[in-house]
């Protein structure tokens, strides 16, 4: 397997050239969050300051864990006395979350993430420079820069825009080194197995993140005969990676019998991931398939398995009876099952979280439904016209954004793959676009548009590859001086 990485980025523009850098998007991005801030600001200031205005539970639950454990010496989403051990979250976003809160409010938390968005608009244009170059990655960037769902995303105390940019961040270490684009393995390896370890303790979607890259060491070890050294890189990685992973199932081991990260995954797939397969099967709402669910196989129904603290039950015999019934509550309705991922993952593609920026501003969001509006129905835009300006200007700039996304994406890949050049690094890109979408289809029907925050980036990559054909066709730039640095 060889790539050829063109220095590209190291071409000095000219007076008529755009400045193909990561600074005008990580500006823009900026300036994006800070108008998103601004108008929470003027229509609610009370959401930026106390934790407990965002009506999303999950999101007052980790701030919640956060602040009691550094405040009252409990990890708990308890609101007082007594303060029952948690299980089901893990620690890193919590820590993160109520850290930021007891230092400087929920806004700082806010704001840190925005910040965080910047940094993942410099990541991914540092990521993808070396192979497709600096065009393409300025455009990648500034996709990312100009996501308002991911704008809007930050001003809630969820863990999907620190997910995002501590996967993002160890990418931007192990993939290149992987690949030979960079000189300094094992430290890059070290230091992107960190990253990895903090993702999955803020988020066990990435749990098995490491794994791909490991297996994709061993294979360009085998092909390039260097098996030696790419088996020593992919158990840096694992190591260092699964240490913390392990230190903290040990802790969930001691404190609730249970060897595990968490029952989160026993609980999704039982009552989202089969529950969606009852839903199409039966036309049943959420309710009352998880209802169902629990009834035909004996099992704690979901708000007793999420807090274990209402029942006696040990949470080690709730894990085992929903692990056991796991396969076999996906088994039961196999095509319902497909359907309800497809559409779920559908939905979390396209879908975009107005309605999420109306509750923080206060406003009331009357939704005309994307199908109405396109099929040009005259009540549809009645139901539009009924909302703020603002609401209405944020989803057309998220449909839009997404429109012009996909329709780049579907010729970056084309274009990528085509190229001998561009193959390995696409085919990696690939890998991850391909496991992060069966974290979306796992939710099933319930899938939105947050599930799609991980692997945006890597959308973003063969979008901005697209539209940089594009400049380079139809804008006067000048053409760079190629330095290609063979690796076998």
């Amino acid at each position: 397997m060889s790539v050829e990485v063109h220095g590209e980025s190291d071409q000095q523009p000219s007076s008529d050239t755009p400045f193909w850098g990561p600074w005008l998007p990580m500006l823009l991005c900026a300036l994006i969050n800070l108008s998103v801030g601004f108008v929470i600001l003027v229509n609610r200031p009370a959401y930026l300051t106390d934790y407990r205005q965002c009506e999303v539970s999950d999101a007052q639950h980790y701030v919640l864990l956060g602040r009691n454990l550094l405040l009252e010496g409990h990890y708990s989403r308890c609101g007082g006395p007594p303060y029952v051990a948690d299980y089901l979250r893990t620690p890193v976003y919590p820590l993160f979350a109520g850290g930021l809160d007891v230092i400087g409010g929920v806004g700082a938390l806010y704001f840190a993430q925005a910040a965080l968005q910047v940094l993942s608009c410099w990541l991914v244009f540092q990521l993808i420079n070396p192979f497709f170059g600096s065009r393409a990655a300025f455009f990648a960037s500034l996709f990312l820069a100009t996501d308002l769902m991911l704008s809007i995303s930050n001003f809630e105390a969820m863990s999907e825009p620190l997910f995002l940019a501590l996967v993002l961040g160890a990418t931007y270490f192990i993939l290149p080194t992987l690949l030979g684009a960079k000189n300094c393995g094992f430290g890059s390896i070290a230091s992107g197995g960190i990253l990895l370890a903090l993702a999955i303790l803020a988020r066990p979607a990435g749990l098995y993140v490491p794994f791909i890259f490991a297996v994709l060491s061993l294979m360009l070890g085998c092909y390039r005969r260097r098996v030696i050294y790419h088996t020593a890189l992919a158990g840096l990685l694992l190591g260092v990676t699964l240490t913390p992973v392990a230190a903290w199932m040990a802790r969930n081991n001691a404190v609730f019998s249970v060897n595990r990260l968490t029952h989160a995954d026993a609980i999704m797939l039982a009552y989202f991931t089969g529950a969606g397969a009852y839903q199409v099967e039966h036309g049943l709402s959420l309710e009352e398939a998880q209802e169902r669910i629990s009834t035909e196989f004996n099992l704690s129904p979901p708000n007793i398995t999420n807090n274990h603290w209402l029942t006696e039950k040990p949470i080690a015999q709730m894990d085992q009876e929903l692990r056991a019934a796991v396969p076999e509550i996906l088994a039961k309705y196999p095509r319902s099952l497909v359907i309800s991922s497809l559409l779920g993952s559908a939905k979390a593609t396209f879908s975009h979280n107005v309605r999420a920026f109306a509750d923080m501003t206060g406003q009331t969001w009357s939704a005309p439904g994307t199908g109405p509006l396109l099929r040009g129905d005259p009540d549809a835009f009645r139901r539009l016209g009924e909302n703020a300006p603002f609401l209405i200007g944020a989803m057309i700039w998220q449909m839009a954004h997404n429109l012009i996304t996909w329709l780049c994406v579907l010729v970056g890949v084309v274009m990528a793959l085509r190229n001998r050049q561009f193959r390995s690094f696409s085919l990696c890109l690939l890998m991850l676009l391909v496991y992060f979408y069966l974290t979306v289809a796992i939710v099933g029907l319930e899938a939105f548009y947050r599930s799609r925050t991980p692997h945006l980036p890597y959308l973003f990559a063969f979008a901005g590859l697209a539209v940089a054909a594009l400049a380079h066709r139809f804008v006067k730039v000048p053409q760079p001086v190629s330095l290609p640095e063979r690796i076998a």
